[in-house]
């Protein structure tokens, strides 16, 4: 037991080291970046958030009041920092990124769920890295990191930041309850849990509606799954997941009609078009998604159905197709809103699929090209971190 205790105190001690070091970079950092790219555009809404809906006619950014969540936590936050606005976005932001790490790292442990040292110490890392990691550049993109096919970690969009914490608990909750509901328990036993979920999913979609409108459909489709298994035995489940999402989904199509119809002059209505925003043909789709996400690809050929006969791993993977659905068939304009969702069901995806192979006791050989594959990439992230910063907030390359 001593050598038990020992070895959690190790493992605490490696990450909170880790996420000290974070916090010193976060801070670092954002002081550059919070008022280029994105981030400065929403901390000028964050000023005028509490009567933005009064003064609607004259705001520059109109679509921002229908996600308003990380405007009301920055102005409520700079009112504790003598209205520095700035000084508030980087706490925000800051706490934000660390919640996002602590929540992985939670995940990875649970779907590893290896008493293994090394192994821990491993998805400490991890939980880190997966904030970092960027799309295989090189032949595939043209050598871009970040550009035209976007990539996991867009550290220019505040909202993509706040929002990610807050769809990963409604997430972890949602498969908490999923695996409740398969062994068939009393509604009043997992009644808090879909409440909890039903108040992070509407939370998540007034932080940024992306999240959701890749892993709701996902989810969406695993519940459908999971009743048409025993169609007249599982209706009363499925209908109370059902009503804990109805909330969200009105919401978020309120904000698309929103986003349709008023505009202000920001971004164009919605519509199809093959290659997404940045008009990608056919042959450069499939490049730019095998540099992006290669890691679930590489699971797929490796694993089979040893990856995809769990949960977590197929909401991660369909929350990806809808993800990539809405990255190369719609577009709404130069702003690329479409490719938010893909943004996060690639990180999520990708680090599912990681602890889970690590998981998996069968020919630990696999492991090898996934997890290098992946180190690459989160080199590759680092190294665009730091041109970032040198480039003094340029990220569109």
């Amino acid at each position: 037991m001593e050598e038990i205790k020992n070895n959690h105190n190790n493992r605490d001690r490696l990450f909170i080291t880790l996420m000290f070091l974070f916090v010193i970079f976060q801070l670092a950092f954002y002081k550059l970046m919070i008022t280029t790219g994105d981030n400065r555009h929403h901390l000028e809404f964050s000023q005028v958030v509490l009567n933005a809906w009064s003064n609607i006619d004259n705001l520059p950014y109109p679509h921002m009041l229908v996600y308003p969540l990380y405007h009301l936590v920055v102005r409520l936050t700079a009112f504790f920092c003598l209205d520095d606005f700035e000084m508030a976005g980087m706490i925000v932001l800051t706490v934000s990124n660390l919640t996002s790490a602590f929540m992985m790292r939670n995940i990875l442990m649970k779907l590893t769920d290896s008493k293994n040292r090394t192994t821990r110490y491993l998805i400490d890392v991890l939980g880190i890295a997966y904030l970092f990691f960027e799309t295989f550049a090189g032949p595939l993109t043209d050598g871009r990191i970040y550009a035209r096919q976007c990539g996991p970690n867009p550290w220019h969009n505040p909202t993509i930041t706040f929002v990610r914490p807050i769809g990963l608990i409604a997430l972890c909750v949602f498969l908490d309850v999923m695996e409740i509901l398969e062994r068939k328990k009393e509604f009043s036993q997992y009644k808090h849990k879909l409440f909890i979920f039903g108040l992070f999913s509407v939370l998540s979609v007034f932080a940024k509606p992306s999240f959701m409108m890749v892993f709701l459909p996902a989810m969406g489709i695993y519940v459908l799954e999971y009743w048409i298994g025993d169609f007249k035995g599982r209706f009363p489940y499925a209908m109370n997941i059902l009503v804990a999402v109805l909330p969200t989904i009105g919401i978020i199509l309120l904000q698309f009609l929103f986003c349709q119809f008023y505009m202000g002059g920001t971004v164009s209505p919605t519509k199809f078009q093959l290659g997404g925003f940045s008009e990608f043909r056919p042959t450069e789709i499939l490049k730019v998604s095998l540099a992006t996400f290669p890691v679930p690809l590489i699971a797929l050929v490796l694993y089979r159905r040893e990856m995809t006969g769990h949960a977590e791993i197929k909401v991660a993977y369909l929350a990806l197709l809808f993800g990539w659905l809405e990255m190369f068939l719609l577009t709404n304009g130069g702003s690329g809103d479409y490719s938010w969702g893909y943004d996060l069901a690639v990180g999520v995806s990708t680090l599912f699929v990681i602890g889970k192979s690590l998981g998996i006791s069968k020919q630990k050989w696999r492991r090898i090209p996934v997890l290098s594959v992946f180190f690459i990439q989160t080199v590759i992230g680092l190294y665009y971190v730091i041109r970032i910063y040198h480039l003094e907030g340029w990220f569109w390359f």
